[in-house]
């Protein structure tokens, strides 16, 4: 009986929301809110995409990626967040008009880089991004990409 308790236990505290780790990646136009596109891979590894339409219009559409290319999109997120917090510069980056905003939750603790200039990371995410996205949502960023 104490075997199945501490197993009950041990379950619950490894699903427990405060272990959840999830991405966020966000992609807003220079102007507006219109065109902002925000994919959010969630802990239980759904992946979710809401695109603002205008400020009163918002779609949010279920996404079916291949396990393995959600697996390289929050890698290459991840990545991208560390480079940017690792750096000391950033005036060697090329700016972009939109803004990209990166966010990984690990463990209730979020780290959150949002830029203008964009590392080789950010730019494989918008790029892998704009393969995902419904309706060619991103075509201003890789129109400048």
């Amino acid at each position: 009986m104490r075997n199945k308790i501490i197993t009950l236990l041990a379950l619950f505290l490894l699903s427990s929301p405060s272990f959840a780790d999830s991405i966020s990646i966000t992609v807003k136009p220079a102007r507006g809110l219109s065109g902002t596109t925000s994919l959010t891979i969630h802990d239980d590894g759904m992946v979710t995409v809401l695109v603002y339409e205008s400020a009163m219009k918002v779609s949010e559409n279920s996404v079916d990626i291949h396990p393995a290319e959600r697996d390289q999109l929050r890698l290459e997120t991840i990545r991208a967040i560390d480079d940017y917090l690792n750096r000391d510069s950033y005036a060697s980056l090329t700016a972009y008009s939109f803004t990209i905003s990166l966010a990984h939750t690990i463990d209730g603790v979020t780290k959150n880089i949002s830029s203008k200039r964009l590392n080789k990371q950010a730019v494989k995410v918008i790029q892998k991004l704009t393969t995902l996205v419904p309706d060619n949502a991103l075509q201003y960023a890789k129109d400048e990409i």
